[in-house]
């Protein structure tokens, strides 16, 4: 890796501004970042973590360095263009010193001999066809965390480009842990695939305002196929010393929360993405849902190879196509635990990559069943169905290692209910002590997105968020509630069903013996429970 441009030179460059009122970055992490901003081989840039560490001042300063040139077109980007109205007014002030004037809804920043900084949104999936077409050198995006989907972001990116060499086009992102992006944006910038990317940790050693030395961990990320440069430059309120001294109570604020919610506060004050604050799965813990290998729970080769095993699917294309990997170990009589062994996903990949990729797996290590949701069985636009594909694959094998092939119970409303509900009993210790599921650790994309999965917003805990990053979630759904249904286990010892009702699952009648479990039942006793606050952690 060649030397980087030395932040110091950054500050002393622009110190001529500070005189006249205008922004420049502190020593550390503001520095840093500005200094990567003017790096060309850094085509993507996160800052931030936690609170208060000065991201908007950061944005303002890296998106105002480029706008005093008339070529420039930049875009700034939230969710929500309402919510650009802080960085609209604390911009323009700043743009002043360049004669720029302010025009809301949407936001334009521009001067007599100044480029152009415009304002947009990605509230919906096809809210980047505004921007296609358009040629941004610098692309910003305030709170990229609330940006619902991977794939959103990256369509919108395609737009950073530019015909001159000496503004090569580059994204700086801001953002906080929590919200219902941090899987991926965890996944891209801070915790990425090292089988797909070189991850170069570095250390950055600065002296504060007060003479005192410091040190920042940040890292670089680089794509192995792609080439493609990003950092991660995480930030506190420590590397603002500014605010500290203008407003000591927020620090105090923000050490409030560590006994009224620890969650809120390792995000909040420190950055720390591994939190579940807000999620529906508030008990996922990684020191205590997470395992390493079978033989820390007793359970040797011979005993896996002779257990009952289950593969589930979430089809997807442009989105994750998901397989989750499932086995089950009696606890006692009543009680068995649920490991999930294995993980594969992807996407842009066809139903006959896929086909292969599930019978060459199975050719290696059988499972029992494999639970197809219910569109792989559809002919859509006269296609052959997706479960087709893969059966004809499947018959290419062995008959010994030819698993039965099942529909999945379509996910409706009622279904994702009882799903949510049999995970937090999962979730919960056995009468051994011990969870009743295990995730093995190399299924990073079940184990990333979980924490993030929220409610809907006015919904009181009774529906998942539409926007959540769900397609590991859904495969679980698909593989647990299969293996209850195929095997009749149910939910919870204490839950019996009686008398036969008509299924929500597949609108017909069955019994008992069909389904395993009492959606009713199910359902009342988890909403009594949850009244009482207790189902989260009981």
């Amino acid at each position: 890796m060649s030397k980087l441009l030395k932040p110091e030179l950054i500050t002393s460059e622009l110190q001529k501004y500070r005189d006249i009122g205008y922004w420049t970055p502190l020593p550390g992490p503001q520095q840093l970042a500005v200094a990567l901003s003017r790096d060309r081989r850094y085509r993507e840039i996160l800052y931030g973590g936690a609170r208060g560490g000065g991201k908007t001042d950061v944005s303002i300063a890296i998106i105002g360095d480029r706008f005093k040139d008339p070529r420039t077109k930049q875009l700034v980007i939230r969710r929500n263009a309402e919510d650009l109205s802080d960085f609209e007014d604390r911009a323009s002030q700043a743009y002043r010193i360049f004669g720029a004037k302010l025009r809301r809804h949407p936001m334009i920043i521009s001067g007599k001999h100044t480029g152009r900084v415009l304002g947009g949104h990605l509230k919906d999936d096809d809210a980047y066809t505004k921007y296609q077409g358009h040629e941004y050198s610098r692309i910003n995006i305030e709170e990229l965390t609330q940006i619902p989907k991977e794939s959103m972001y990256e369509k919108l990116i395609s737009s950073a480009r530019s015909k001159y060499n000496d503004l090569f086009p580059q994204v700086f992102n801001t953002a906080n842990p929590g919200g219902v992006g941090m899987a991926w944006v965890k996944r891209r910038f801070v915790t990425p695939d090292v089988q797909k990317c070189e991850v170069l940790k570095h250390k950055y050693y600065w002296t504060d305002i007060y003479g005192k030395p410091q040190v920042t961990y940040w890292q670089t990320v680089i794509e192995r196929e792609t080439g493609i440069w990003r950092a991660y430059i995480p930030a506190t309120i420590d590397s603002n010393p500014i605010l500290l001294a203008s407003d000591p109570v927020y620090v105090q604020q923000l050490e409030s929360l560590k006994n009224s919610d620890p969650e809120l506060y390792e995000a909040w004050r420190w950055g720390n993405w591994d939190i579940q604050f807000g999620a529906v799965f508030e008990e996922f813990r990684r020191n205590k849902h997470v395992f390493d290998r079978f033989s820390d729970w007793g359970i040797d080769r011979k005993q896996f190879d002779g257990s009952w095993k289950i593969m589930g699917m979430d089809w997807g294309y442009n989105d994750e196509c998901v397989l989750l990997y499932a086995t089950f170990d009696q606890i006692t009589e009543t009680h068995e635990r649920a490991f999930i062994y294995r993980e594969r996903h992807d996407n842009h990949k066809s139903p006959e990559w896929w086909a292969k990729e599930i019978a060459e797996q199975q050719d290696r290590e059988p499972v029992d069943i494999i639970a197809l949701p219910h569109d792989a069985f559809s002919h859509l636009g006269g296609t052959e169905p997706i479960a087709d594909v893969i059966k004809n694959e499947i018959k290419k094998l062995s008959p010994d290692k030819q698993p039965k092939i099942v529909k999945a119970d379509k996910l409706n409303r009622d279904l994702k209910k009882a799903s949510v509900y049999r995970l937090h009993d999962m979730f919960a210790d056995s009468p051994d002590g011990k969870p009743g599921i295990q995730i093995h650790r190399n299924c990073s994309y079940l184990i990333d997105t979980l924490p993030t999965i929220v409610y809907a917003k006015d919904s009181g805990g009774e529906e998942l968020d539409a926007n959540n990053e769900d397609h590991a979630l859904d495969a679980l759904f698909y593989t647990i509630m299969t293996a209850n249904k195929v095997r009749g286990k149910l939910f919870n010892p204490s839950f019996k069903l009686k008398k036969t009702q008509q299924s929500y699952l597949a609108g017909t009648d069955v019994t008992y013996k069909d389904l395993g479990y009492d959606v009713q039942t199910l359902i009342k006793n988890a909403t009594q429970q949850r009244k009482r606050g207790d189902w989260r952690t009981n």
